[in-house]
């Protein structure tokens, strides 16, 4: 029953507001004739049969909290906006340091690692020094070293200490010192060989001869001192002339190979033009031969000074024709050679020059 004096009164007051004009809209829509107070689409329309839960008290109240509920919750929720727009101001902008707070940068303060030991070098040669050094830092720069060297004398053997500083690109510095040894070079076997050579024959050609002494005359020293130093056994290492000149020097004693490589050694030592003639072997049984020619200013002729039990002074200086000669009379064919490849001969007789016998001419 109550319920429905409130829907009379309801009606009742909304019909007594819409005659007196007091809502304006009502009135717009009666009197059409009146300014509108704004555009139509603006007005709000009011239900003219009001819901059961309007007009329930218990509703409205209810209504009423859950609005402010709801509103209160809406509040919130902009509020929290409002703190994420904050903070996402925030961190997109963040703030500025304080003048003389940045972090401070961590400057390089470790010297380089460097490596060298001993450095040895052959006396007379140059040497790298940069070379023999590893250098390690760890900015990953390029280091500088410098060192004096101005002390050190490679032409000398010896000991010398070489001062040097490494520094990185960030000026970090370790100074330090390494030996430097000067040694004299090795020298090969075939280098060996030829200095020792080169002794034995100054040593002998000092005896020998003299510098006033003509080609021809040092020739027959050679010859002379040769077959008479030299003692005849029938074997000799025959793997280079020059393995036969050592021996020969050293033991005093070969075959004919021997005899050719010492003269041969001798008169290179001496400057007299020579070349290297072998016996041509018809077989495998003949045994083989050695000797040279020389030019001793007035053509090629052939030099043999081995020992023979006969004819011994008589293979000095001979054509092709007296070595024929005394092959025929003393050792057939024992100077039998292959003359292509060997310098023209000469044809005139020397053996009248000189005097057989002595050791000098």
């Amino acid at each position: 029953m109550k319920r429905n004096n409130n829907k009379k009164i309801f009606v009742t007051a909304l019909c007594l507001l819409c005659c007196t004009g007091i809502m304006t809209s009502c009135g717009n829509i009666i009197d059409e004739e009146s300014d509108p107070i704004g555009p139509r689409s603006s007005l709000v329309k009011y239900s003219s049969e009001p819901s059961e839960q309007a007009a329930d008290p218990s509703s409205a109240e209810s209504l009423s909290s859950a609005d402010d509920q709801s509103s209160g919750s809406d509040q919130s929720s902009d509020a929290d906006n409002s703190s994420e727009a904050d903070n996402s101001s925030e961190s997109n902008h963040p703030a500025q340091s304080e003048p003389g707070s940045e972090e401070p940068v961590n400057e390089d303060t470790i010297p380089p690692v460097v490596t060298v030991k001993d450095i040895y070098a052959y006396k007379g040669e140059s040497i790298s020094y940069k070379k023999q050094f590893a250098i390690q830092d760890n900015s990953g720069g390029e280091c500088e070293l410098s060192f004096d060297s101005s002390e050190i004398d490679l032409g000398t053997v010896g000991e010398y200490v070489l001062p040097y500083t490494v520094k990185d690109p960030a000026g970090n510095a370790v100074t330090g010192q390494v030996k430097v040894i000067v040694v004299e070079k090795p020298v090969s076997p075939e280098e060996e060989l030829d200095n020792y050579l080169h002794q034995q024959c100054q040593a002998v050609l000092a005896k020998i001869t003299t510098p006033e002494m003509t080609p021809m005359q040092k020739a027959y020293s050679i010859y002379f001192w040769t077959k008479y130093n030299i003692y005849y056994t029938g074997y000799s290492d025959k793997s280079s002339w020059k393995t036969g000149a050592r021996d020969g020097f050293k033991k005093r004693a070969g075959d004919c190979f021997t005899y050719f490589a010492v003269s041969k050694a001798l008169l290179t030592e001496a400057g007299v033009p020579n070349v290297d003639v072998i016996k041509k072997k018809l077989t495998n049984n003949e045994e083989s031969h050695f000797w040279s020619l020389v030019d001793v200013g007035s053509g090629w002729y052939h030099f043999d000074c081995t020992y023979y039990k006969y004819g011994n002074f008589s293979l000095y200086l001979m054509t092709d024709a007296e070595v024929a000669a005394w092959d025929k009379s003393y050792r057939p064919n024992n100077h039998r050679f292959v003359p292509e490849g060997l310098p023209e001969r000469a044809t005139a007789s020397v053996q009248g020059t000189f005097k057989y016998g002595n050791p000098r001419i």
